[in-house]
């Protein structure tokens, strides 16, 4: 864990389960939400949890696929991670977004072209409605008004230029809201103005310095000036 007061980095208790290409997220309460993934490097089903008060490690349950199914719960006060209820389908690459009335919306992944919401107060999921195919390697995007956008990424067959928001009042999906080039790998930013930057990624099977605007309001995309390198699978954080 990073201290940004005195600059240091402290060594926290390890995940119940080795994981890669899940998700995190932090739950109003402080704690953690870490969600899917792959358990290793090579698809295997054999899991271990770690109990830092002990430095001892032991089996879990295996799991039928290479994708995981586990999620787990990350208390920085205790420093100790639980499980939480398991989600439906096996996930990796997926997003999670807390949305403004707590719950977190899981999208996406190898696996699953459902969505879910995670209500942390119940410890239950319960569907978000289903879209029309898996995708894994797009940006999901929190706007003022609650709903989440998805922009492109890939789906079982190729890379794609879809672009979907999931309203949150209604629990509905709105595929093919504007057209981008088809990219996956790539950043989205929301920025003060109502607008998304779009930065990076890998387009035609390039990597590129690429950047866009996406004018939620106009719904029209306008090119910006290049990053100085070429990017993906980067991060874009946006400053005061």
């Amino acid at each position: 864990m990073y201290n940004l007061m005195n600059n240091t980095w402290t060594e926290i208790a390890d995940m119940l389960v080795p994981r890669a290409y899940h998700s995190a997220t932090m739950l109003p309460s402080g704690k953690i939400l870490v969600v899917g993934g792959y358990d290793g490097d090579q698809p295997q089903s054999t899991c271990e949890i770690y109990d830092p008060s002990s430095n001892i490690t032991g089996d879990l349950d295996s799991l039928d696929s290479s994708a995981t199914l586990s999620c787990e719960i990350y208390d920085s006060i205790s420093n100790k991670w639980c499980n939480c209820t398991d989600i439906s389908v096996a996930r990796a690459s997926h997003t999670t977004t807390l949305l403004p009335s707590q719950k977190v919306l899981i999208t996406g992944g190898v696996n699953d072209p459902f969505a879910v919401l995670y209500n942390s107060s119940s410890n239950k999921w319960n569907s978000a409605g289903e879209y029309p195919d898996v995708y894994f390697q797009y940006t999901a995007t929190l706007l003022s008004s609650g709903s989440v956008l998805l922009l492109g990424g890939s789906n079982s067959r190729d890379v794609t230029s879809t672009s979907m928001l999931y309203d949150t009042h209604s629990d509905t999906w709105n595929i093919n809201l504007t057209t981008i080039p088809p990219l996956t790998l790539h950043t989205t930013t929301l920025l003060f103005n109502e607008q998304i930057l779009i930065s990076g990624g890998q387009e035609n099977g390039r990597i590129v310095a690429l950047c866009r605007i996406y004018d939620l309001i106009c719904n029209n995309i306008t090119n910006v000036t290049k990053m100085a390198s070429v990017r993906y699978q980067h991060s874009a954080i946006l400053l005061p």
